[in-house]
């Protein structure tokens, strides 16, 4: 039997935590089959392993447990990214599309792994995950309870941020009458959707206002096609869930172009409004006064010069303002018959200038994938007044996700703005 500490050790790592709110009622982990009834006694009787062994696997079958499912994390338990189901190559194959990576290390983690699935390798990924119950799970019955579908497939995806850490699971089905022997590719799964649930605080607060803002998109038409419909949205098994349907296409492209323009304008044209600019100012200069003391000497000088200059160029116009994505970003977008889709709405605002979306695309893309167009105002004729404005903002809600390093190179961007000036 493995001591207290160790077992506390392991239910508190990321993918431990995960799982056990993937799972609902939350088990400590099990390695051995001596610890089965210790926990299986108390009326928990969903249960995962890190180390699943073939007697431990006999042992849960004799004890009831007659739904076993494997994955596989990657890149390593240590460090999950994602989890892949294993029972088959073409469970894993699908389970893959969860994650569309655009830089070159991930990328090509991922041709490994698919590989591997097509040519039958499956076995090769090691350690497995085992999670196993006694009947269905409760998000299994969720999913029949929405969608119909008796027994999905699941993928799982989980955040880098710890602050802000949540659950995304992709949800599959095998096709009616599909072959899904392994080597059969993709085609024999059906993507039914997305969900979404928080493994922190500031997490749930996220996903519960993507969640009301998916509801309010689909009040206009003109957008529907490029956005997730909300499936269900409540409380649920002392957390949050989110059920969104799919958005299947390509990868979206990494600089801005007419698909961009197009879906932007649709976006602007489906809610608008007018207000002062002393409006925005006084919104972003109060969220920055809450992280500014955070930031240290220089970014407060840098943030008292910006709202300064705001004040003087935009306090008494009246300005247009409208619906904002939030995280405007390639991995954020697929592209479908020449159209845009967008997903990931936890950071939207319906009052926001039209130039922050563009804005923030630029400074991702420069900063996460080195395109830099160089062309980040957008805003020529107020002297960069709302890219400060944007850099302001964008800091407040990266100070909540604790990263520090798109802090400081935000910090580089509005020196250089305020120099230019």
């Amino acid at each position: 039997m493995r001591s207290h500490q160790t077992i506390r050790a392991e239910s508190t790592s990321p993918l431990a935590r995960a799982l056990g709110v993937f799972l609902g009622p939350a088990a400590a982990p099990v390695r051995s089959e001596q610890e089965v009834p210790e926990f299986a006694g108390v009326g928990m009787s969903p249960l995962f392993s890190l180390s699943p062994s073939s007697s431990l696997i006999k042992h849960l079958k004799r004890e009831g447990y007659d739904h076993l499912r494997y994955f596989v994390a990657l890149p390593s338990q240590r460090m999950p990214r994602w989890l892949l189901p294993v029972e088959d190559g073409s469970g894993m194959l699908p389970g893959t599309e969860i994650y569309l990576p655009h830089r070159w290390a991930p990328r090509m983690l991922k041709s490994m792994v698919i590989r591997m699935a097509n040519l039958g390798y499956v076995s090769c990924l090691w350690p497995r995950v085992l999670l196993a119950s006694k009947g269905p799970l409760r998000l299994e019955t969720l999913v029949r309870e929405v969608t119909g579908v008796p027994h999905p497939i699941f993928a799982l995806s989980l955040g880098r941020r710890a602050s802000v850490r949540k659950l995304t699971i992709q949800v599959m089905r095998p096709r009616a009458g599909a072959n899904t022997n392994r080597g059969h590719g993709q085609a024999p799964y059906d993507l039914l959707g997305y969900i979404k649930l928080p493994l922190a605080d500031v997490a749930s607060e996220r996903v519960r206002h993507e969640a009301a803002t998916l509801e309010r998109l689909w009040n206009f038409p003109s957008l529907r096609k490029h956005v997730p419909r909300l499936l269900y949205a409540g409380d649920w098994n002392d957390t949050y869930v989110l059920f969104q349907s799919p958005l299947q296409g390509d990868i979206g492209p990494t600089h801005l172009n007419g698909m961009h323009e197009k879906f932007l304008n649709l976006l602007w044209n489906a809610y608008r409004i007018e207000k002062p600019g002393k409006t925005l100012i006084q919104k972003v200069g109060a969220r920055w006064g809450k992280v500014a003391p955070l930031l240290g000497a220089k970014w407060q000088e840098l943030g008292r010069e910006a709202l300064v200059r705001a004040t003087r160029a935009i306090n008494d116009k009246v300005l247009p303002l409208s619906v904002m994505h939030g995280d405007f970003a390639p991995w954020n977008t697929r592209v479908r018959d020449k159209d845009l889709l967008l997903f990931d709405w936890e950071s939207a605002d319906w009052e926001a200038p039209t130039a922050w979306d563009m804005s923030h695309f630029e400074v991702l893309t420069a900063s996460s994938l080195g395109k830099n167009s160089g062309h980040y105002t957008f805003d020529v004729e107020s002297g960069g007044t709302f890219f400060m404005l944007y850099l302001l903002n964008s800091v407040c809600q990266l100070c909540e996700e604790e990263n520090h390093e798109a802090i400081s190179y935000r910090q580089r961007l509005l020196t250089e703005q305020l120099h230019q000036s």
